[in-house]
């Protein structure tokens, strides 16, 4: 399922790429974007609302970092590996579901927060004895202190 659900997030971002081509991004944005993230080059954009988002890798993660049409920064959603989530979500994960495996985990920072959005995947017995256990995902968002937010 794991392997479904990259597939499926890379080829939203395939999709997004070939839409995003063609948009002209403000001076200021593409600048603000070079200052806060100098080394990157290869970059796809797309604007939504008003909001032009850089979608690029780092370190063999996707990266989507928003700006506003000054150029101002409004959020960084960064995918992470499982080592990067702290001991009180992993420990609530344990504590919460039998045997959850994640699928996808991701910072999202912004000026007000830092929050971690964590995506799993959980077997759960069926309520019809005749029927076999089915797998659930459920999506959690946790504080920056790794306290699950409702």
């Amino acid at each position: 399922m794991k392997k479904i659900l990259s597939a499926l997030f890379f080829s939203l971002a395939i999709v997004a790429i070939a839409l995003g081509n063609g948009i002209d991004v403000p001076t200021r944005v593409n600048d603000a974007f070079k200052a806060k993230y100098p080394l990157i080059k290869t970059v796809n954009w797309n604007l939504e609302n008003g909001i032009y988002t850089a979608e690029f890798e780092e370190n063999d993660f996707s990266i989507a970092c928003s700006f506003d049409e000054d150029g101002n920064w409004t959020k960084t959603v960064s995918e992470i590996s499982e080592d990067d989530l702290s001991e009180n979500i992993l420990a609530y994960l344990e504590d919460n579901y039998d045997s959850p495996s994640i699928v996808l985990a991701a910072k999202i920072e912004t000026e007000e927060s830092i929050t971690f959005s964590v995506s799993i995947e959980v077997e759960e017995e069926s309520e019809d004895e005749d029927e076999d256990a089915e797998t659930k995902e459920y999506t959690l968002i946790f504080d920056e202190d790794g306290k699950k937010i409702d």
